[in-house]
């Protein structure tokens, strides 16, 4: 299983391509995704700048992905409470999980960790 988007080559480096992402909707909805696009990808190919490509990436690598960024902080923050008597040590942890999400998605973005390709379409 793979998932797939649509866009257009607008600059080439070496092996990738500088893929320019379209809005996308679900069910005509532009909720989730109003502020966050357009936006380019950059992804494995070798296409021609103006080509229209389809640009996948494994569902299991965003999995992963997610695993790094989410699950981790959280599953540190659910030991805390579950092991901690102290409201001050679930709060501290609470904060220190808040902050690792965040510093993640700052300094390490998810696509970092994906393997993201370019399919001409």
């Amino acid at each position: 299983m793979t998932l797939r988007s649509c866009g257009t080559v607008v600059a080439k480096e070496n092996d990738h391509v500088i893929v320019r992402i379209e809005q996308e909707r679900c069910a005509n909805c532009v909720g989730c995704v109003r502020f966050s696009y357009p936006k380019k990808i950059s992804a494995i190919g070798t296409q021609a700048i103006g080509e229209r490509v389809a640009v996948r990436s494994s569902a299991m690598q965003l999995a992963l992905a997610s695993l790094l960024a989410f699950g981790l902080p959280i599953s540190t923050f659910s030991l805390a409470v579950w092991v901690s008597s102290s409201i001050w040590i679930v709060l501290v942890m609470l904060a220190l999980s808040i902050t690792t999400v965040y510093a993640v998605m700052l300094f390490a973005p998810l696509g970092n960790f994906l393997k993201v390709y370019a399919e001409t379409i």
